[in-house]
């Protein structure tokens, strides 16, 4: 159970991000670029559900490969 519970606010951040971009505009290169390296900053920082969120906006399809490679990775 402690993996499920673990588990719930990943999959409801993932979502929340991927309904805010089907709702607006594609994310810019630039929006991109910023959203990977915040991720990477509160993800060192211990901030694992922030980092999720900033992560999830830069694992989209509009993104570059590699960036939403790593993305969806991280």
């Amino acid at each position: 159970m402690l993996v499920r519970r673990r588990a719930i606010p990943w999959a409801l951040a993932v979502a929340l991000t991927s309904i805010a971009f089907d709702v607006g505009a594609e994310p810019t290169k630039a929006e991109c670029v910023a959203a990977h390296a915040q991720g990477q900053r509160l993800s060192k920082a211990g901030r694992i559900r922030e980092a999720v969120i900033a992560l999830g906006q830069c694992a989209v399809e509009a993104c570059p490969a590699i960036l939403s490679g790593e993305c969806s990775v991280w």
